[in-house]
């Protein structure tokens, strides 16, 4: 998957779930509507796992 064309493979604003690490080390899981732009953001923050 080329992130680039992004765009191509993913349309509509999709819900998921993911964990950040926050700024203490404390784990927060968070389930969100994630559009294409935060979703780039997310793939690229080393401090987020994206749950499949």
């Amino acid at each position: 998957m080329n992130i680039d064309k992004l765009n191509d493979y993913r349309k509509d604003i999709r819900k998921i779930t993911y964990s950040k690490e926050q700024g203490n080390h404390a784990i927060a899981l968070v389930t969100e509507r994630v559009d294409n732009e935060l979703f780039v953001r997310l793939v690229a923050d080393r401090t987020v796992h994206i749950v499949f």
